[in-house]
């Protein structure tokens, strides 16, 4: 009897695992030399090694010389790549559907954040280059020179003081008048959060025997690092280890653009959702994942629905919302998922409705009136739509540059919408920007 019963799990396991796999090979979109090279076990992290709990080491790349180390990857984005088709600014704006509050926009045209009203009309910059904000700090090799050129994203406090994240290196913190409060330089990358009693959460990237593992750090609110985990190590040591099969051999391996932190909805079906764990995304997974920071480890994770996804967010109804960049082709589309059926539920742009795509960056926030707003990066536009899908407020980034005489738009890396009286308190009496 015992013996049939432990047949009977290694037979429950072993379909188990072949699900899993199924799942990760669900991903069409990856390039044939990758999974080419997934399947060679010669110059692969994790090619044809074993699932045995906490295996898919990391190869060995100790004798890899200085120069090939310096190009297996590059972090950071380009200031554009559109040419620009108007001036830019709002461009629609119905106020009677349209969730009023300012707009926290940030662009790929300088190292700033610019807070905006409906119309486009500014009411706050803060600047600050990564000269100003770590004098003598030189750039890691993998990071792109356009990295120093402006910020990934921002988050404002109430107060008027402001996080940036230079990506692929710092995050920094300025006050109202731009002055560097104090800077955390840990390859810090594409998104942060801020929690209640002020610590803060933000993706961390380094070197690695030749390849960038991602991570998280939790900071105190003075910026001192208080634990930081490895992402790579966190897949490998779950039951989701064999996702990592279609990794990349080289570079920016994960490539997580996202930290959220879980509110404890939905927990009561899906254990993973505790509050406190952290809501990722992997764009070489094509994964939404959960991380558990205090033991290090994914306990859950969604894969096959997006590809090279942005934003994940978990909303009050249980389900998440997340920017799908590339899983409708050569459009993107904004979903709406129940993580618990794994059905879509709403979805943007319905079906005959007009097209976006960004094949980099993007994001998207659920408003207090149900409205959604999408931001565009690649053709450096924002815009809000009604859950029936009427738009009702666009915004086009007026920052534009030139490029071998074309006139270009700006990348548009993050408008975020914040309330009507979150700046209030401060605005009136903001100190003048640094010069």
């Amino acid at each position: 009897m015992k013996r049939a019963m432990n047949a009977a799990l290694i037979l429950l396991l072993a379909l188990f695992m072949f699900a899993l796999g199924y799942l990760a090979r669900r991903n069409d979109w990856i390039p044939l030399e990758w999974r080419q090279a997934a399947r060679s076990g010669t110059d692969n992290i994790r090619a044809n090694r074993p699932f045995q709990g906490d295996a898919f080491p990391l190869q060995d790349r100790s004798g890899v010389d200085a120069e090939t180390r310096a190009t297996l990857a590059a972090m950071g984005y380009m200031q554009g790549t559109k040419a620009a088709t108007s001036s830019g600014g709002v461009m629609l704006n119905d106020s009677s559907l349209a969730y009023a509050g300012s707009n926290l926009v940030v662009s790929g045209h300088a190292p700033e954040a610019v807070l905006i009203d409906m119309a486009g009309n500014v009411l706050h910059t803060w600047r600050c280059t990564l000269d100003e904000a770590i004098p003598g700090y030189e750039k890691p090799p993998h990071v792109r020179d356009a990295a120093r050129e402006s910020w990934r994203r921002a988050y404002l406090y109430p107060d008027g003081s402001l996080l940036a994240i230079f990506e692929g290196m710092a995050l920094i913190k300025l006050d109202t008048g731009s002055k560097v409060v104090w800077s955390y330089t840990a390859g810090c990358h594409h998104d942060m959060q801020v929690l209640p009693d002020g610590n803060i959460y933000v993706l961390t990237s380094e070197a690695r025997d030749g390849v960038i593992d991602n991570g998280i750090a939790l900071l105190d609110a003075n910026g001192k690092e208080l634990r930081r985990i490895s992402l790579l190590d966190g897949f490998r040591n779950s039951v989701y280890a064999p996702l990592l099969a279609w990794l990349p051999i080289e570079g920016d391996l994960l490539h997580v653009n996202t930290v959220n932190v879980m509110d404890g909805v939905n927990a009561d079906h899906i254990p993973a959702f505790a509050a406190g764990n952290l809501l990722i995304s992997s764009l070489t997974l094509n994964t939404i994942a959960i991380v558990d920071f205090q033991s290090g480890t994914v306990p859950w994770a969604l894969t096959g629905m997006t590809v090279a996804q942005h934003e994940p967010t978990l909303l009050q109804n249980g389900n998440i919302l997340v920017f799908d960049n590339r899983g409708a082709g050569e459009t993107s589309r904004v979903l709406e998922i129940d993580p618990v059926t794994r059905e879509v539920v709403w979805k943007h742009p319905e079906n005959g409705g007009a097209p976006f795509y960004s094949e980099w960056c993007g994001s998207v926030q659920r408003l207090p009136n149900g409205n959604t707003l999408i931001t565009e990066t690649d053709n450096g536009r924002a815009f809000e739509v009604s859950p029936e899908h009427k738009v009702v407020w666009e915004y086009i980034n007026p920052n534009q540059f030139d490029e071998k005489d074309v006139r270009m738009v700006a990348a548009l890396f993050d408008v975020v919408r914040l309330e009507p009286d979150y700046a209030k308190s401060w605005l009136a009496e903001a100190l003048p920007r640094k010069k």
